[in-house]
C-alpha cells in the first residue's frame, strides 16, 4: 500500500478547488506562460479527481497553484468586488438569492443595506456613495432607474439577472 500525507492531499485538493472557481483555462495559461509546461500535461493531470498519491503533478500543483492564487492580477480580474442593493422591501428575498448566487460565482458583493440595517438613512447613503465611488459597479435587485439617474456618470449600474457575472468579467478584464 502506498503511503500518502493527508495534509498534502487535502492541501492539493483545496488548491485545485480554488483554481476551479477562478477558471481552469486561466490556470493552464498561467502554467504554460510561467513554467513552460505543456498544456495537455497540465489539463490531463488536473482533471484527475483525487490527488491521493505523492506525484510530480501534486507537488507541482501545490507550488504553481499557490503562486497562481497569490497573483493579485488573477484574483482582481476573477473576483471583482461589486455593490449590491435592493430597491424595495418586496425585492428582499430576490436580493438574498442574488447575493448567494453572486458569491457562488466568485464575486464579492458589498451590501450596505445589510451592514447598516437602515435603508434610505443618512448612514446608508454615505456608505453606498463611498462604496460605489470606490468600486464603480452597482447591481440593483429591482428597478434600476433611480440608481442610474443618481450614479449614471462613471458608475456601471446593472439590474440583477442571470449571466451578469460574465458581463462584469468582460468589463473588468
Amino acid at each position: 500500500m502506498i503511503k500518502y500525507s493527508k495534509d498534502e492531499c487535502k492541501r492539493a485538493n483545496d488548491i485545485k478547488y480554488q483554481i476551479s472557481k477562478i477558471g481552469n483555462h486561466k490556470f493552464y495559461d498561467f502554467v504554460v506562460g510561467r513554467y513552460g509546461q505543456k498544456r495537455d500535461w497540465v489539463r490531463k493531470n488536473f482533471s484527475k479527481s483525487l490527488l491521493l498519491k505523492k506525484t510530480k503533478f501534486r507537488d507541482f500543483l501545490i507550488e504553481a497553484g499557490i503562486e497562481f492564487l497569490n497573483d493579485k492580477q488573477n484574483y482582481d480580474i476573477m473576483h471583482p468586488t461589486i455593490v449590491l442593493v435592493y430597491n424595495h422591501e418586496q425585492d428582499y428575498s430576490s436580493f438574498l438569492s442574488a447575493k448567494e448566487s453572486i458569491e457562488n460565482q466568485g464575486m464579492f458583493p458589498i451590501c450596505p443595506q445589510l451592514a447598516t440595517k437602515l435603508p434610505n438613512s443618512e448612514l446608508y447613503n454615505f456608505f453606498l456613495d463611498k462604496f460605489i465611488n470606490e468600486h464603480k459597479i452597482l447591481i440593483v435587485v429591482g428597478e434600476v432607474a433611480e440608481y442610474k439617474a443618481k450614479y449614471g456618470d462613471g458608475v456601471i449600474v446593472f439590474g440583477y439577472r442571470k449571466g451578469i457575472y460574465h458581463e462584469i468579467l468582460r468589463l473588468k478584464g
